[in-house]
């Protein structure tokens, strides 16, 4: 239970530095409104991979202490890291766009051609996924790393 709390305490920060970290790009405002540049996209496209980036961290590191502590070996122990490393990327998504703005603030003295602030977005749900493989890997990795070296014996045959 307690590593459950923890992969969601880890998600919940993990979504506050993807909110510092991030920097949504520039819109601009035309007669129509605000609209998302090549730009913005690119800025959209980099905070996925922050996230990525800060989803990679986490769940490695969390997956490896609970391999390190070997309170939970066996099987069981894939599934419930690849579902916990999950949720944590919910949480980490959830807090990240509840401290971001719903939508861009076209200010009205605005006109045709003016850039303003874009907002922070996530639409890449195979970047939640991904959070998933981090853990995984990172649970594999240090599970191997802590594993006794298998020593290939050649039984003896009598004669």
């Amino acid at each position: 239970m307690r590593w459950a709390l923890a992969a969601l305490v880890l998600g919940a920060l993990g979504g506050v530095a993807w909110k510092l970290l991030a920097r949504p790009g520039i819109v601009t405002v035309t007669a129509q409104g605000a609209v998302t540049t090549e730009a913005e996209t690119l800025h959209q496209f980099g905070n996925v991979m922050v996230y990525l980036g800060i989803g990679a961290i986490i769940c490695v590191v969390w997956a490896g202490a609970l391999a390190v502590t070997g309170a939970h070996r066996g099987w069981r122990l894939v599934p419930f890291v690849a579902v916990m490393s999950v949720a944590a990327a919910l949480v980490a998504r959830t807090v990240g766009l509840a401290l971001s703005p719903d939508k861009v603030m076209v200010p009205k003295a605005a006109r045709a051609g003016d850039t303003i602030p874009g907002i922070l977005t996530m639409d890449a749900w195979s970047a939640v996924v991904a959070w998933a493989v981090f853990g995984v890997a990172g649970l594999l990795l240090v599970t191997s790393l802590l594993a006794p070296p298998h020593v290939d014996e050649q039984v003896a045959e009598p004669h």
